[in-house]
């Protein structure tokens, strides 16, 4: 359905002379524009709600504490099976907003930097995928949608994107890569010559940030293992 949506959205813009802004593919902006303010994480929440419901209903964690197996394997599976669901995702939107570009402009241009932002978008998934995972214990998948999508939404118009402290707040990491491919998370375009669209430093900001949230994931799910255990 996500990509039938983008599909339609690339015929639709296909209509316009040129297809482009500035020297910017119109779709591409709206394409990576509503991938990362919104469809990444609610994508990220569908993906770990249905795993999560499977689970309970094979009684998943009573047969590894039955067994004596290690949760910190589980959760490395899953976290894995997560991730490169994702990257497919993540691959077939740039694909579609490749041809979208053929349909409206008439060429393929910016390939390099596209999978590029799009590697480095997937990269910044991992942080969602860990908070979700805890989050939908207690919240149903709706309302984890909503509240992911309040906060991208909040990070947006309080303009903390480009803030030396995005890193903290990983609903952010989307939003900054974007602005590589001159997408303001506001939906507009940014100037050619706007250092925002040229700065790379931020880029090991999210990789110093997604290790820091590997390394708290696998202190948390090694002390609930624990927990479990002792209780038992």
């Amino acid at each position: 359905m996500l990509f039938m949506i983008l599909t339609v959205m690339a015929i639709l813009s296909s209509k316009s002379k040129t297809g482009e802004i500035d020297g910017l593919s119109f779709i591409q902006t709206d394409i990576y524009n509503l991938w990362a303010t919104a469809l990444l994480p609610i994508m990220v929440v569908i993906l770990v709600s249905l795993d999560q419901f499977q689970g309970r209903q094979a009684h998943e964690l009573q047969r590894y504490y039955a067994n004596d197996w290690s949760i910190n394997k589980l959760y490395l599976a899953k976290l894995i099976k997560f991730w490169a669901l994702i990257l497919l995702a993540q691959l077939e939107v740039c694909l579609v907003t490749m041809l979208s570009n053929l349909l409206t402009t008439g060429h393929v241009t910016q390939i390099g930097t596209l999978l590029g932002v799009s590697m480095l978008i997937w990269l910044g998934a991992l942080p969602l995928i860990s908070i979700n995972a805890f989050l939908l214990q207690y919240a149903n998948p709706v309302i984890a949608s909503i509240l992911n999508v309040g906060l991208v939404i909040m990070s947006v118009l309080l303009r903390n994107v480009f803030s030396p402290f995005f890193a903290f707040n990983p609903w952010n990491y989307s939003l900054r890569t974007i602005a590589l491919l001159r997408i303001n998370p506001n939906n507009t375009i940014l100037d050619k010559n706007s250092w925002m669209a040229h700065d790379l430093s931020f880029i090991w900001y999210i990789i110093v940030a997604v290790l820091g949230w590997l390394l708290v994931d696998y202190l948390v799910v090694t002390l609930i293992g624990k927990q479990r255990w002792q209780k038992r």
